[in-house]
């Protein structure tokens, strides 16, 4: 339950440790065409969180050896249900901000739109191999997980703000976020009882 909870705060902290950095290096001003697009994609992560939450249930009550099926078919079913609500939004990123937002968040935000929506499926995925760690009892592992990529994940976050401004702080978020389901993938590999 202590490394549950250790994971479950560390990582919506991390969600908007962004918005800080943005802050600091670019100043208050930049933090708007930056956050409406991003708020817009982390409201969307609720969807997919909801079903690796109900999967969790359900893998947490599979016979052994079954587990597997629901594991895949979660994440291809996750997968291509947010590339079809992501796809259209990133073809249309720009005049769905501009008639949302109005015409200053023309060009540099839909940019950053479009990167995070890259985020939002990869984060889609990734809902199953966390669902099975957790189901599998491996609650530290993620919890630890989550401790150690904070220190990298700022130390980026602070280059690609600094050197590329908005577009860096999306593709910081988008790589973390990456990094994050390949990690929880291997882990799923060695610890998640999918291979044995």
């Amino acid at each position: 339950g202590g490394w549950f909870t250790v994971s479950t705060v560390i990582g919506p902290i991390m969600v908007y440790f962004d918005r800080f950095m943005l802050s600091y290096v670019l100043g208050a001003k930049s933090v708007a065409f930056y956050t409406a697009p991003s708020e817009l994609v982390v409201r969307m992560l609720s969807l997919p969180s909801a079903v690796g939450r109900t999967l969790f249930a359900r893998l947490s009550n599979t016979p052994k050896g079954n587990e597997h099926i629901i594991y895949w078919l979660g994440m291809a079913s996750l997968g291509l249900m947010t590339t079809i609500i992501a796809g259209p939004l990133f073809v249309f990123a720009e005049p769905l901000l501009v008639l949302w937002l109005g015409e200053a968040f023309r060009g540099e935000s839909a940019k950053v739109f479009q990167i995070l929506l890259i985020g939002f499926v990869i984060n889609a995925i990734a809902q199953i191999p966390f669902a099975n760690l957790q189901a599998k009892g491996q609650a530290k592992l993620i919890a630890i997980l989550h401790c150690v990529e904070t220190i990298p994940y700022l130390i980026l976050l602070y280059i690609l703000t600094s050197k590329y401004g908005l577009i860096g702080v999306a593709w910081s978020w988008t790589l973390r976020i990456l990094a994050d389901t390949l990690i929880l993938l291997y882990f799923n590999k060695l610890r998640g009882g999918l291979y044995e």
